[in-house]
Formats: C-alpha cells, sequence, structure tokens
C-alpha cells in the first residue's frame, strides 16, 4: 500500500504592530509549538495589555465554527481583512455566528483574527482594538472609529494559525492529519456495531471515501461533514440504514440493509460529470447501478453498490476509481463551502474515530475481517 502523504502545519509566526514592547522570547511546549506570550506596552508611567490576536485564512471558508469548536464559538474580539487591504474590527458573545452574518455582507473576505475577551469588558477592548488597527490600515468601521488609545502605543500579536483550506483541486487538498479524536465512554450503536462484527468494514469503506473526497477531514469534521451510525432514517421492516456521512446539507454517502433479502446497498451521490447525456449516465453493470438524479435540489448522479461485491473488490464501475473520486470531491467541496451542516447535531464522535482512523491508516486489507462475511449484519 502506499504511504499517507502528509501536510505539515504553517509554521507560527509573530507579526508586532508598530509599539514599544518588552516581553521575552515565545516558550516551546513539550510538543515545540511556541506559546503564545501575552506583550505589555512600556510607557514611562504605566504598563496597559495589548492584544493577541491567532489569524486564520477564511477566503475558501462558509463558516468558521470549527476553527473555534474548542471554545465554543468564543466570546470576544476580532478584525476582519479585506482584499484590499482594509479591515473590520468588531466584539461578539459567538465570534462563529457574528462571522456568519459579515460572510453574507462581504464578498472580499480575506481572513479573520480573533482573541478571546472577558464580555463585560468587550466595548471597552473594541474601542482600544479599533486604534489600534485604524493605526495602521484604513477601516470600515463606521462607529468608535477615529478615538484615541491614549498617549500609549498597544502592542497587536498576531499568530498566523493552521486554517481550513477547502480547495476545488482534490490534489490540493489537506488529508487525515491525524487518527480520529475518541471521546471517552462508548456509543451503543457502535459497540453493536463491533458485536456484529461489521465496524471495522464500514469504518474501512467510509475511511477511504473520507480519505479520497473530503478535505482536511479532521479538521472538518462534525461541523462540515459528519457521520451517524445505525440511524432511524427511512427505517422500515425491511430496511434500515447502518450509517450515514453527510457533507454540508446533503447525505453523500449512504449504506442500507435488506435483511429480510439478505443483502446491503452502499450509495453515493457523486457530481454529475460535463458532458454526459442522461442516458450515458444510467449504467449498471456487475455490483453497480448508476443514474442521473435531483436529491434535495442538488442534480447528482447516483451510485448504488453492492456491498459484499465492494469489500470482495469484484466491482466493474462505469468510470475509473479516479474519475470518481474526483466526482465525489467535487460536490463535497462545493457543498462544504456553504457553510455549517444542520446535521452536526446529529454526529456520532465514536464512530468518526473509526473512521478517522482508517482513513489515516489508509491500509484497508488489516481493517477488512479475514474471513468476508457472506450475509448482511442482523437488524437491530
Amino acid at each position: 500500500m502506499r504511504a499517507l502523504p502528509t501536510t505539515p502545519r504553517h509554521t507560527a509566526r509573530r507579526i508586532i504592530a508598530p509599539c514599544r514592547i518588552r516581553a521575552a522570547p515565545p516558550p516551546a511546549s513539550s510538543t515545540g509549538t511556541p506559546v503564545p506570550v501575552t506583550c505589555t506596552i512600556v510607557t514611562a508611567e504605566i504598563a496597559l495589555p495589548g492584544f493577541e490576536l491567532t489569524r486564520y485564512d477564511v477566503q475558501q471558508l462558509g463558516t468558521i465554527r470549527p476553527l473555534l469548536a474548542s471554545s465554543h464559538g468564543m466570546c470576544g474580539l476580532y478584525v476582519l481583512r479585506f482584499a484590499d487591504g482594509t479591515a473590520y474590527v468588531g466584539q461578539s458573545v459567538d465570534i462563529a455566528r457574528r462571522f456568519l452574518e459579515h460572510r453574507r455582507r462581504f464578498d472580499d473576505l480575506v481572513a479573520i483574527e480573533v482573541t478571546p475577551w472577558a464580555r463585560e469588558h468587550l466595548d471597552a477592548g473594541e474601542q482600544r482594538l479599533i486604534a489600534a488597527i485604524e493605526a495602521d490600515c484604513t477601516i470600515r468601521n463606521i462607529l468608535h472609529t477615529e478615538r484615541p488609545g491614549g498617549d500609549d502605543d498597544i502592542a497587536v500579536a498576531i499568530t498566523e494559525a493552521q486554517s481550513i483550506i477547502l480547495p476545488w483541486d482534490r490534489n490540493a487538498r489537506t488529508r487525515p492529519s491525524a487518527p480520529g479524536a475518541r471521546p471517552p465512554g462508548t456509543d451503543r450503536r457502535v459497540e453493536y456495531l463491533r458485536q456484529i462484527g461489521d465496524l471495522d468494514s464500514l469504518a474501512a469503506i467510509i475511511g477511504i471515501y473520507v480519505h479520497e473526497t473530503i478535505p482536511d477531514p479532521t479538521n472538518t469534521v462534525p461541523y462540515l461533514w459528519n457521520v451517524t451510525a445505525l440511524p432511524s432514517t427511512a427505517r422500515t421492516g425491511g430496511q434500515h440504514r447502518l450509517a450515514t456521512l453527510n457533507c454540508g446539507n446533503l447525505e453523500t454517502l449512504y449504506i442500507i440493509d435488506y435483511p429480510d433479502e439478505n443483502y446491503a446497498r452502499i450509495w453515493f451521490n457523486i457530481a454529475r460529470p460535463a458532458g454526459r447525456t442522461d442516458d450515458e449516465l444510467t449504467v449498471h453493470s456487475p455490483g453497480v447501478w448508476t443514474q442521473p438524479f435531483t436529491y434535495k435540489s442538488q442534480q447528482v448522479w447516483t451510485w448504488e453498490v453492492d456491498y459484499i461485491t465492494y469489500i470482495e473488490e469484484d466491482l466493474q464501475p462505469p468510470i475509473p476509481f479516479d474519475d470518481f473520486n474526483d466526482l465525489a470531491y467535487q460536490l463535497n467541496v462545493r457543498l462544504m463551502r456553504r457553510g455549517a451542516s444542520r446535521f452536526a447535531r446529529h454526529h456520532n464522535p465514536h464512530f468518526a474515530a473509526d473512521i478517522l482512523d482508517a482513513a489515516h491508516s489508509l491500509i484497508l486489507e488489516t481493517l477488512l475481517p479475514v474471513q468476508i462475511p457472506t450475509t448482511t449484519p442482523q437488524q437491530t
């Protein structure tokens, strides 16, 4: 198997706005990553606190909630940076939510810089940050501009953080950067899949799909893509879903078990290839059935794939797998660029951890059962 390519993190760098500061060199953490240092302004009479901002590239993002997930959207101050070199300074108790409003208003956003700030001091902090940023560039704010920040300089330290990049070119995507983050405890649905012997197979199938067709899956889960195990969607006496993966607000992969008929199917929704007629997209080959379809207002090319045939690698697809992956990626990145997924609240982090483990390892043979099952999982 080919080795998994790795993408290095951006090297952190510090940018200090013109000011007089005195600060010790950034200490290193146990991992060698520079630890931010709070800068203190040195004047003849009084020392005033400066600002620690973290910068994210948002040119390809519809939401920054994945970036601020650990701080629950973050209460604090922010600076929007625009393509023409101007800036906008603001405050919010939920910067991620406020960013969505700005994204709808401005089409030339290139970056956002954020810093946590105490809620009761937001107004004063915003005014001082405006004074600091306005001294360096033109700002688009209407209120609070040209307010004095005092006679003292204000330090603005900006750390370049690793941003989430959603490129149109699949070859430029960021691959899974780490195994899945496993939450404490267990999940009964995931444990049931493990007990019946299908968790490894499902995680491997979805893991390969995630690795090949979702940009930066480690950092975009669960806000831009997410998964569920044994969801109740469309459950009837004759069928039930084993798993669903959503990109944005569309199901792009789901696996259905038909226990009465003793088979299962994997369904993929991918982008329609250009220049192909509906007849050309309607194909029946061993283990694969495809057709053009309009699914939740999206024009997609739907693939129905036999579960066992896929595992045994006996498929005869109508197009090469690389072309399939390109079309799947094309649809996925388009859906993810539109913003946060409303299905994030249904996300199963335990199942996602197994999937990301598989995506990161990229060794299907070690994840699949030694004995290929001849029957599909029993109904829950």
